[in-house]
């Protein structure tokens, strides 16, 4: 209860923002008063960071920034501009605007919030949109910083998120889950599995424990290109860090594993 609470509450903050957002043509400056104990200063601003051709639109970089006595946040996402329909264009942004955004928020509910986000565009081309956000994040009462990466993979046709198991078959991918079909992009030797019953096992706990909370589906764990996969893998933070990155290498074709 407390976590939907808490959820209702991110997405009415958001809301308010939203309508600011969606307009990608503007650069909006929101500020309000504090009341008489504190001084609250809270402002949204958007800048063009970069306007990159893809097929059929452009993607434009924007900036999330909010700053109050509670919270700072300092947040980079992509903007999709130039759709022919302009209605699920603006489907698509508010999707990206909230997951960018709202990701941090739903998680660290806590005084004293500091995010610095930024992305990376894998993949893009006319009907898909892969991308890998990269946070540090800390919070006042914390022992320790955390670094946040997850994903969202859109459809560009319906505008939905794509789950692993709409892009993957996952016994495909269970299958093809050893130390020859991949890299490691991210991640100590700690954390890498050294024998075949070793990445099994690594495997069957991406399944369960995915890196986001109540991430079940797998819907932001992992990327894609048109023939590769990444999976983004919760790991023990003793052991260097709270996840590792895995992309299948020249061994192992997204072909060979898709639904």
């Amino acid at each position: 209860m407390k976590r939907l609470k808490n959820k209702i509450k991110c997405i009415m903050i958001l809301a308010v923002v939203i309508g600011l957002s969606i307009s990608c043509n503007k650069v909006n400056v929101v500020k309000q008063n504090a009341d008489k104990e504190e001084l609250y200063n809270s402002y949204i601003r958007y800048e063009n960071l970069s306007n990159n051709a893809t097929s059929g639109y452009n993607i434009v970089g924007k900036k999330f920034s909010l700053i109050n006595s509670t919270m700072n946040l300092d947040i980079d996402y992509p903007c999709v501009l130039g759709m022919e329909d302009v209605e699920k264009q603006e489907q698509i942004n508010k999707l990206i605007f909230l997951i960018s955004t709202g990701t941090y928020y739903d998680i660290f509910v806590h005084n004293g919030l500091e995010v610095s986000s930024n992305y990376s565009i894998i993949y893009s081309d006319e009907s898909y949109l892969s991308i890998k956000y990269d946070g540090f994040v800390v919070v006042r009462e914390a022992n320790r910083p955390h670094y946040m990466c997850f994903c969202l993979n859109v459809d560009l046709k319906t505008g939905e998120v794509i789950k692993l198991e709409d892009l993957v078959d996952i016994e495909k991918l269970k299958d093809k889950f050893v130390k020859d079909n991949f890299t490691v992009v991210k991640g100590l030797d700690e954390n890498i599995p050294v024998d075949e019953k070793g990445w099994k096992d690594l495997f069957n706990k991406y399944l369960k424990y995915p890196f986001l909370d109540e991430d079940d589906l797998h819907n932001y764990d992992f990327y894609f290109t048109n023939n590769k996969i990444g999976l983004i893998i919760s790991c023990n933070t003793d052991a260097g860090g709270r996840y590792i990155i895995l992309e299948s290498n020249d061994n192992l074709s997204l072909a060979d594993i898709k639904r």
